[in-house]
């Protein structure tokens, strides 16, 4: 389900405003934010609109923390932040 007033779900003009869409992964989207006071900071947001992690299955939940750790890994592997 996409929520029209979400900027994740309908991404063009709100996303754009502190955000940089990156890719699709396999359930969710990467968007680096603007604001880099972190390098690299980004957020992986689930493909539909959900309010909590339990709204997930175990199968959704587990293919989006599989998303969310490829994006880490990316993320070590441009940035190189320190340990």
């Amino acid at each position: 389900m996409k929520d029209k007033n979400c900027g994740y779900c309908v991404k063009g003009e709100p996303l754009a405003k502190f955000g940089i869409y990156i890719c699709d992964l396999s359930v969710s989207m990467l968007v680096l934010f603007k604001e880099q006071s972190h390098p690299g900071r980004c957020i992986v947001a689930y493909k539909d609109h959900v309010s909590e992690m339990t709204d997930l299955s175990d199968e959704e939940r587990n293919a989006f923390f599989a998303d969310v750790a490829k994006a880490a890994k990316a993320i070590h592997q441009a940035f190189h932040p320190i340990r």
